[in-house]
């Protein structure tokens, strides 16, 4: 018995790496294929695999393959490309467990900052479907470029009732505003 138990314990350990390990073919996001690009044109590789496997529970993807693909969605913005340009991913391979998905931690080590503007620095911005900031720090998370944030919300800028999301490579100073909330990576 206690020459198997060792067997048995190696046997265990392969079967909780191999649940912590997926390969996604055609890896799709709403039924559709997801872009090769976190952002539009932007951010474009392993980053737009990772936020894949975030989606699925998975912590960072280890392989990806490319090709041509439409539609596709847009994983850092949630918006289609119906272009001829679009790229898809084809096959993604994903490790580990999601650390996005301990929002307590995110809670804590990443901050919302309400009633406060970050201004300047800005590389990318976009419209967000929901007024949600939470879904522009989850951006920000996702970007390894992506140092701080600002999100507007709907009818406070002249964004109309659009909210926005401004992702920053640095962290500037902040400055009380009603309109925004921001937040710094730690």
């Amino acid at each position: 018995m206690k020459a198997a138990l060792p067997i048995v314990l190696s046997a265990l350990l392969a079967m909780a790496a191999d649940a912590q390990t997926r390969t996604y073919e055609h890896p799709k996001v709403n039924e559709y294929t997801a872009d090769n690009c976190l952002y539009f044109g932007k951010v474009c590789g392993k980053p737009a695999a990772d936020a894949f496997c975030d989606r699925k529970g998975y912590r960072e993807a280890t392989h990806f393959r490319t090709a041509p693909a439409r539609p596709t969605m847009v994983l850092g913005e949630d918006k289609v490309c119906d272009e001829d340009y679009c790229i898809g991913l084809v096959d993604v391979v994903c490790v580990g467990t999601s650390t996005s998905g301990d929002f307590r931690r995110i809670d804590k080590e990443f901050p919302l900052e309400p009633d406060t503007d970050r201004h300047g620095s800005d590389y990318h911005d976009f419209a967000l479907k929901d007024a949600r900031p939470e879904l522009c720090r989850r951006a920000c998370l996702l970007d390894s470029n992506c140092k701080s944030f600002t999100y507007t919300k709907p009818g406070t800028t002249g964004r109309g009732d659009t909210p926005w999301c401004y992702l920053k490579d640095s962290d500037p100073r902040p400055t009380r505003d009603d309109c925004c909330v921001s937040g710094v990576k730690k």
